[in-house]
């Protein structure tokens, strides 16, 4: 179900708006997600050592850091970055209200901000285990190896972005670029995030998981972001329409 969720949102963005988004880091991240749903739903009737459970267990923690690095940079870093600094000379206050609007609109939080919850679920709620009594322990801790796969490919990307995205003029996230004069410090930010995203779930896992990581708590939560961005869009394109 997550799977068709997740793939049907992203085609359905990319046929009415553009096929462009397919290279952003953020809708890369989101497929990585919706394919980690379909091979987990696949699972039960996969021999041991399948291929699809090879890279199942290879995209666990890029998945989950893309999510989560999406969620931070997105939110903390360029949102902030682009109504403060990119929209501050040169343009009148209603590209700022259009900006929020779109930035609060439906497909937006489920790219900024519910992926983070798609990617938890995935990978740590499905990830949870049953001992020989049949009861529910906590899904595995993430390792030095985890760490490699997500940090490698966080660098294949960074490659892909500067070397090729940059070049032909897709500025996706000017505050990386190698122009930027913050790009050096950006880049380093980023991953060492990595390690950070990892030892802050890793915590999560050990300490709060049985309260945390648990389906119903998740969609409510999921269900609140989705009611908050849905009544934050109206507010602004109610008092967009009125000014």
């Amino acid at each position: 179900l997550g799977c068709a969720y997740m793939s049907f949102l992203i085609l359905w963005i990319a046929i009415k708006k553009t096929k462009g988004i397919a290279v952003t880091f953020t809708v890369l991240s989101w497929c990585m997600n919706a394919l980690r749903h379909g091979i987990n739903a696949l699972a039960p009737f996969l021999y041991d050592g399948h291929s699809l459970l090879k890279l199942n267990r290879v995209l666990r923690f890029p998945a989950l850091v893309s999510a989560t690095l999406t969620f931070a940079v997105w939110n903390c870093v360029l949102l902030p970055y682009i109504y403060f600094y990119a929209l501050a000379t040169g343009h009148k206050k209603e590209k700022k209200d259009d900006f929020m609007i779109w930035n609060f609109n439906f497909r937006m939080g489920q790219l900024h901000v519910s992926n983070v919850i798609y990617a938890v679920l995935n990978t740590l709620v499905t990830g949870s285990r049953k001992d020989n009594d049949d009861v529910h322990t906590s899904p595995p801790l993430f390792d030095k190896e985890d760490v490699w796969y997500g940090v490698t490919y966080g660098f294949l990307y960074g490659l892909f972005y500067i070397l090729i995205l940059d070049r032909i003029g897709v500025h996706l996230y000017p505050i990386f670029s190698p122009r930027s004069s913050l790009g050096s410090i950006a880049w380093v930010l980023v991953f060492g995030l990595h390690f950070c995203v990892c030892w802050f779930w890793n915590y999560i896992v050990l300490h709060h998981w049985k309260n945390l990581l648990r389906f119903e708590v998740l969609f409510g939560f999921n269900c609140v972001i989705v009611g908050m961005c849905a009544m934050v869009h109206f507010l602004l394109n109610k008092k967009r329409k009125q000014a």
